[in-house]
């Protein structure tokens, strides 16, 4: 039970920080790059790749952070529900929706900075085709990691365990399992995966000269952490199996 509250724990935190991580860039990035930006900046696209309409530069950054804060708050308030984030694949859809649609929405954001960055109107935007492309396919790949990773039981056993003198049916095996994670080390993982994040697409909407050593040592700081975050030890017939990290 303790393993359970630690991870739940963890869980709010980590995605507390990245929530508010997603927020910070769909707000802060297209007032960055202002001074690269026309007084208007093209948001959608037609069939032909051409910009149809537009929004002033406050709205373009307003408006998908209050989709992101109404997803947060609607995943919030269905964890809240009795029963309603406790299993694995509650949880499960809980974070594939936080990740893919901090992704994409990142994603898209980034590149209609990108699409407007130096035009001197919003209907010389360049064309977002091969973004949407790489968006989709990144916010697909967080959603399943985030599945996989949270679907994982947070405790469990196969077979019944109690006291001393405990009898074992002749076809059923007794196994083991038990499972900790740390608080620290998960948040230290979301902190340098959700700053490795901002340089990544603040590199890619223009901000800079993108380079992979302004943002590869987050992504790999965030992938230790988050392999030493947790560990899972599992005995049974076949001996002790440790796993380490979300993934095991």
């Amino acid at each position: 039970m303790n393993a359970q509250v630690r991870r739940a724990d963890g869980t709010v935190w980590a995605a507390a920080a990245w929530g508010a991580g997603v927020l910070a860039l769909l707000l802060g990035l297209p007032p960055a790059a202002s001074r690269r930006l026309p007084d208007r900046l093209a948001t959608h696209w037609g069939a032909g790749g051409r910009p149809d309409d537009s929004m002033p530069l406050w709205a373009a950054a307003l408006f998908p952070a209050l989709v992101w804060l109404a997803l947060v708050l609607a995943v919030a308030f269905l964890a809240r529900r009795p029963g309603g984030a406790t299993g694995p694949a509650p949880r499960g859809w809980a974070g594939v929706t936080l990740a893919s649609g901090g992704v994409f929405l990142a994603g898209g954001q980034a590149s209609i900075v990108w699409a407007n960055l130096d035009k001197s109107t919003w209907r010389d935007a360049d064309s977002v085709t091969p973004w949407v492309v790489s968006i989709f396919a990144i916010a697909l790949a967080a959603g399943v990691l985030a599945w996989l990773a949270l679907r994982r039981p947070a405790d469990g056993a196969q077979g019944v365990t109690s006291g001393p003198g405990m009898r074992i049916p002749a076809d059923q095996q007794l196994a083991w399992f038990a499972r900790t994670s740390n608080r620290r080390l998960t948040m230290a993982a979301t902190v340098t995966g959700i700053t490795g994040l901002l340089l990544l697409v603040a590199g890619y909407g223009g901000l800079f000269s993108l380079h992979p050593a302004l943002f590869a040592p987050f992504a790999l700081a965030a992938l230790a952490f988050l392999g030493c975050s947790s560990v899972q030890v599992r005995v049974s017939e076949r001996g002790m199996k440790v796993t380490f990290g979300p993934l095991g």
